[in-house]
């Protein structure tokens, strides 16, 4: 049975009482048919709402981790002019695959992105994080810490291409497509970026000492040294109908400051999530930093990462069956696939998708 249209509408606005949510909660967790009606008089109100030019900036932000990725998307295909059922397929789907909604706070995401995430795009691997974890790196960084200088450049803004043809004039490949989707609905070129962080060797050293850690792990040759990160040019591809975002950039490439030990930085970060020093010893032996994107997962969440084959190269492949938030109901979820091959990241994203589907795409990708 699906509630009247009223009544959903209220539990979309908030206005339920606490009954009243936890008996609708109850019937979407049972209900594919009330989910789908849920989802179309989100889409009508949105509409709406655009249309009267009263729809709030952070209208689709949700919990700390969506939050989170939509930020990091909001530099990819979020950029893009698109519909709001498509930024939700492209911000709380695909960005939470890239993120794993690891960090939502922005001191602790600058410091393990930054920090650790210092590579040319190769490979992925996986961490394990337990969350309590996560808290203590919080709780141990003051708020008027400085990190460091960091600056963020972009060659120009994200421009819309009218086919792929033209997407190829503008960053200089030819990017992948499916053919079986079709034309896409949108067509976005991201532009080239670069990230250029010198980090405070004291701040970082003071945080491992409030948890406990060495501080002396940490390479003083990092202090106030640049770390350069290239993103050059990429395309994002949209298929709304078919809830379907395809993401290609070419892997980024970091100019690392000389005499840094990436060996070392890797495993003093290792240990900054929670790993012994034993532990991230051994761990770190069976990873090059300098070539691997080390992508750090909430324990809770592990068990919806595969490692998959795609095309012959090892990929990442998340399944998400959804999330309730007391903010905003029911968040759908998806699949979604994240692989690196002949020097190009990609990211295949599907709402309502199984993961053998999307690694079909993948491999029809051409």
């Amino acid at each position: 049975m699906t509630p009247d249209d009223g009544l959903l509408l209220a539990y979309l606005d908030g206005q339920l009482d606490e009954q009243e949510t936890q008996t609708v909660t109850d019937l979407l967790e049972r209900s594919r048919t009330a989910r789908e009606r849920v989802a179309t008089l989100r889409a009508e109100r949105d509409t709406a709402a655009e249309a009267l030019g009263v729809l709030a900036p952070n209208a689709l932000e949700g919990p700390n981790a969506y939050r989170a990725v939509q930020q990091f998307r909001r530099k990819d295909l979020t950029m893009i002019k698109m519909t709001k059922k498509t930024r939700t397929i492209a911000g709380a789907v695909a960005g939470i695959v890239l993120l794993a909604g690891l960090i939502a706070l922005q001191p602790v995401r600058a410091f393990a992105s930054d920090v650790l995430s210092l590579f040319r795009v190769e490979s992925f691997a996986v961490v394990d994080v337990d969350p309590e974890r996560i808290e203590e790196i919080a709780s141990a960084i003051d708020e008027g810490m400085y990190w460091g200088q960091a600056d963020f450049i972009e060659s120009g803004e994200p421009l819309e291409a009218a086919d792929l043809a033209e997407a190829e004039e503008l960053v200089g490949f030819r990017p992948a497509a499916v053919e079986a989707l079709g034309t896409p609905d949108g067509i976005g070129v991201l532009p080239d970026t670069v990230l250029e962080f010198s980090p405070e060797l004291e701040t970082l050293q003071a945080v491992f000492a409030n948890l406990g850690l060495d501080p002396n792990v940490l390479p003083e040759a990092i202090d106030g040294e640049p770390f350069v990160i290239t993103v050059q040019a990429g395309v994002g591809q949209i298929y709304e109908e078919d809830g379907i975002v395809i993401t290609q950039i070419p892997a980024p490439q970091v100019d690392a400051p000389e005499g840094v030990n990436m060996q070392e930085l890797g495993e003093a970060m290792l240990q900054l999530l929670g790993m012994s020093p034993e532990e991230a010893a051994r761990l770190s032996r069976s990873i090059d930093f300098t070539t691997t994107l080390v992508l750090p997962i909430p324990t809770a969440s592990l068990d919806s990462v595969q490692e998959v084959n795609v095309n012959g190269t090892n990929g990442l492949l998340f399944n998400d069956e959804g999330l309730w938030t007391d903010e905003h109901g029911y968040v759908e979820g998806g699949s979604a696939l994240l692989w690196q091959q002949d020097g190009f990241v990609y990211l295949i994203a599907a709402q309502e998708a199984t993961g053998t589907q999307v690694l079909a795409l993948a491999e029809a990708l051409e």
